[in-house]
């Protein structure tokens, strides 16, 4: 019996408060919010993912930079650079729509650049068509590079949006 009871007085509760709140749904006019007498409309809840990937980001760590934008039909488009000696700095674009609060991709190029002492920049072209995925973690961005395993270890903070 005691278990029935706290639904009850739960409920009773809530229409007590609701009346003498004044609270009202901005749809109902001046209807008596404890009026329970129409039928309850349902509304289907579906899963939410975040798709504000667009922005710079930076791995306080290592340094490593991503920037990803939107175009306009919806694509992400993403740069991700790391310096991996004095000298050399790898590059890595690639597309990919948010799907499931992910960016997938299968369309990575890797470019390494190395930068001579006169100024010169030789670039090579490591790969195409690499794969993986970037997603969040928290309010972080986390990198999962199937190709090379270049994103291993990379926590990108958001540093600002476009």
């Amino acid at each position: 019996m005691k278990n029935r009871l706290i639904p009850v007085v739960f409920m009773t509760v809530l229409v007590f408060a609701s009346m003498i709140s004044g609270c009202k749904n901005k749809n109902d006019g001046d209807k008596d919010p404890a009026d329970m007498s129409e039928p309850v409309e349902t509304v289907e809840v579906t899963e939410s993912y975040r798709d504000d990937f667009a922005g710079a980001w930076t791995d306080q760590t290592t340094g490593a930079m991503l920037d990803i934008w939107k175009s306009e039909d919806g694509i992400f488009h993403a740069l991700a650079c790391v310096k991996t000696d004095e000298t050399k700095v790898s590059y890595w674009s690639f597309t990919a729509p948010a799907q499931e609060g992910k960016l997938e991709y299968t369309d990575c190029e890797r470019i390494d650049a190395v930068y001579g002492s006169n100024g010169q920049i030789s670039e090579e072209t490591v790969y195409e068509r690499g794969r993986g995925r970037v997603e969040f973690e928290g309010d972080n961005l986390v990198w999962y590079d199937a190709t090379d395993n270049a994103g291993e270890g990379l926590v990108f903070a958001y540093e600002g949006g476009y």
